[in-house]
């Protein structure tokens, strides 16, 4: 039996949880103890207390410096927020990771959004994974690219951004007297003994990515309420659509009011509207539901309503595009961050999905998006061709096979 720490310590939301939960379950299936090191333990203990996990805190930097660039354009812009910018920072919360390793002893970690628990894992040794989608794990390249494809920067500014970051490593690794070798970019940060990049290349938030494995997203269409649609069999017109939202969105009430005028309409298009919103007022919910636009509690069992939905309407978090995708339903997508935002632009490539970026200054129509995008066959067509190309796709199947490159590398003694 091996002693395995999952890290995470950046990122939002049960995502990053939910998505390693079935592995880590493999893993304990095949004898291994599985300890999580988190960044929310709220949201920890809502998705991992059921499964009887230990969990503990992730060391988190806090402290914010008004002098770094913003928004941030590439990976390093965005680590230097989280303890890279100098050894202060870095050296504080490597202390902490290597005191975690002390106590818990571990044969391995596995690494989702965690660059300084990579960090500290590579300085003393420790076998290292990587698990997540294509923005948590970067491609091999210095410098790192820019993510922010429609500013214009100069390579310049990439290469001193990297070489600052890469000088606080190194200088840490000298200072720890670490057998490690010297850095020699920001990439080697992910040069691991395993990288489980859990996505499709279509789906991958860096289109540029040359010569990886793709292991496929992680989702769980099972989690959730059961719920149906309130719609019979005669009524053609009325389309269905699935919202997952949350209320802090910008336009939210603005979504909910053309959803809520189809879900009314009696003429050739109508709606019949399930929604999921994280903590919804009940003002919004007294103001906005009705027979034909309901309001779930907690997340919906998407198997019990993706087969006849006929739009999703998401933030563009990888596991939600990737159930629907999967599904053959197109989206209508209103990224809030830049990851959603890269996410959702693949989506739009492939010819499934449109796009609401608010940070546009133009009048946004979400009538006539919606619309669209119930009428135009195209965008189903386009999702229903993602979804036939990858009908083989087993996600049981690659935990399965993902479980047992682990438990090789554990056993490995070289």
């Amino acid at each position: 039996m091996a002693r395995i720490i999952y890290a995470w310590e950046l990122g939002d939301d049960y995502g990053h949880i939910g998505s390693f939960m079935p592995l880590a379950l493999a893993l304990r299936e095949q004898g291994h103890e599985v300890i999580f090191v988190t960044k929310e333990l709220n949201n920890a203990e809502t998705v991992v207390s059921k499964y009887k996990f230990q969990v503990l805190q992730a060391p988190i930097w806090n402290e914010k410096d008004k002098s770094l660039p913003n928004p941030p354009l590439n990976y390093t812009e965005i680590i230097l927020r989280f303890g890279f910018l100098n050894k202060t920072a870095l050296s504080a919360l490597n202390r902490v990771w290597l005191g975690l390793f002390a106590l818990i002893k571990p044969d391995l970690i596995i690494a989702d959004h965690s660059p300084v628990a990579l960090f500290s894992a590579r300085a003393v040794g420790l076998r290292r994974v990587v698990y997540g989608t294509g923005f948590c794990s970067p491609p091999h390249i210095s410098p790192m690219p820019n993510m922010r494809y429609w500013n214009k920067v100069s390579q310049e500014r990439l290469e001193k951004v990297d070489a600052h970051a890469l000088a606080v490593m190194n200088s840490l690794l000298l200072d720890m007297q670490s057998k490690a070798s010297p850095m020699q970019s920001v990439a080697d940060l992910f040069k691991v003994n395993i990288d489980f990049l859990c996505t499709f290349p279509e789906m991958d938030h860096y289109p540029q990515r040359s010569h990886a494995q793709y292991w496929g997203p992680v989702f769980n269409t099972a989690h959730g309420r059961e719920m149906h649609w309130q719609v019979e069999a005669t009524q053609k017109t009325r389309k269905r659509i699935f919202l997952y939202l949350k209320p802090e969105y910008a336009a939210y009430k603005k979504v909910l009011a053309s959803l809520k005028t189809l879900t009314d309409a009696q003429g050739e298009l109508s709606a019949d509207v399930l929604i999921f919103s994280p903590n919804v007022p009940q003002t919004v919910t007294q103001q906005f539901a009705g027979e034909h636009l309901r309001f779930a509690t907690e997340p919906i069992q998407l198997a019990s309503i993706l087969p006849e939905c006929d739009l999703a309407i998401c933030h563009g978090g990888h596991g939600t595009l990737a159930a629907c995708l999967m599904a053959g339903v197109p989206l209508l997508l209103l990224p809030m961050h830049l990851e959603q935002f890269l996410a959702s632009v693949r989506i739009k490539q492939l010819g499934a999905a449109k796009i609401v970026n608010l940070e546009t200054k133009k009048a946004i129509d979400f009538d006539a998006l919606i619309v669209q995008l119930l009428t135009e066959s195209s965008y189903q067509q386009a999702a229903q061709t993602f979804a036939k190309r990858y009908a083989q796709f087993n996600p049981s199947a690659q935990f399965a096979l993902m479980a047992e490159k682990i438990n090789q590398l554990i056993h490995k003694t070289t």
